[in-house]
């Protein structure tokens, strides 16, 4: 596992998705197990979280992210932020390490995106799909205050 996370993340350099580790250590575990394929989702959600788990001291410096699994929307810019860990980081404000893509210079005086000073209250909806109902329903709630 070791050895596929190295080579997927370019010796430690670089941030590994999950799926990447797996494709970097498909090829010795069909030898060792002699099959034909192996399953990603059971890769990356069983076997490559289970050996993160098994051993933290070995795993402490990995750099492993994850795939987006559903949205989040930010009611006050309409912006929606795929919630995948890399587009997470950087929605916080936490640039993962991997050499500069752009310098580009913003002023924090009135930030427009961002948790920061902006949430009191978060709606979890496990389901998507619902976003669009939700919305109509704060349209007619907003029509209803203005009459």
């Amino acid at each position: 596992m070791e050895e596929a996370y190295l080579k997927a993340s370019d010796g430690g350099k670089l941030p590994a998705k999950a799926r990447q580790i797996m494709y970097a250590a498909r090829p010795k575990i069909l030898a060792m197990t002699g099959k034909d394929t192996l399953d990603d989702a059971y890769f990356t959600q069983n076997l490559l979280v289970d050996y993160i788990n098994e051993h933290p001291d070995r795993c402490a410096d990995w750099n492993v992210v994850w795939d987006a699994r559903g949205t989040f929307n930010e009611p006050h810019t309409g912006m929606e932020i795929p919630l995948g860990t890399l587009e997470v980081l950087q929605y916080l404000g936490e640039r993962p390490s991997f050499g500069t893509l752009a310098n580009v210079a913003f002023s924090d005086h009135f930030p427009t995106s961002g948790p920061k000073n902006r949430f009191d209250t978060v709606l979890y909806v496990e389901k998507e799909g619902f976003e669009s109902l939700l919305k109509l329903r704060q349209s007619l709630s907003d029509s209803t205050l203005r009459s």
